[in-house]
């Protein structure tokens, strides 16, 4: 018989080692990499949600203000289209508590694809959902029942000034 004259194969330990810190260090970048996106799309979400909050408020302002002029039919609508303008707006939708519609304007989708407007009435904090435009584009829609009627009392200190 001869001998075999393939050599034996083996596996060098630096080698294994070297494998094993390659592996680790992959997982570790991989789950540093999902954390880092997660909270990024938090924060996201949180600077939306203040940004857009900001803006209904501005509405109420502007409904209460234009309530205290002389009545001038429009003057909602007038300023939804203005503030649609903005690039970062999609569409804006004011719509009362029967469900029809006051004021809209940008690329607003069906009235049937919003949540119902019970559901935003009798929320505590404002709803908030990611949705696809017609165009592919993704939106962040918050919901928030709107008020212009201030019903806090004045504080005294801000009718001296």
């Amino acid at each position: 018989m001869l001998p075999d004259s393939r050599p034996t194969k083996y596996f060098s330990l630096p080698a294994f080692g070297f494998l094993f810190a390659c592996l680790l260090l992959t997982g570790a970048l991989v789950f540093v990499t999902w954390h880092n996106l997660d909270r990024e799309e938090r924060l996201m979400e949180k600077f939306l949600l203040s940004e857009s909050q900001t803006l209904i408020r501005v509405f109420e302002a502007g409904a209460r203000t234009s309530m205290m002029m002389e009545p001038r039919g429009g003057n909602l609508s007038t300023l939804v289209g203005e503030t649609v303008r903005e690039e970062t707006v999609a569409y804006i939708m004011i719509i009362d508590e029967k469900g029809q519609l006051l004021a809209a304007a940008g690329e607003s989708p069906e009235l049937s694809k919003l949540p119902p407007v019970q559901n935003v009435l009798g929320a505590t904090v404002p709803l908030t959902r990611t949705n696809m435009t017609s165009s592919g584009e993704g939106v962040f829609e918050v919901a928030r029942e709107f008020s212009p009627l201030n019903t806090k009392p004045m504080h005294m200190g801000m009718m001296r000034r």
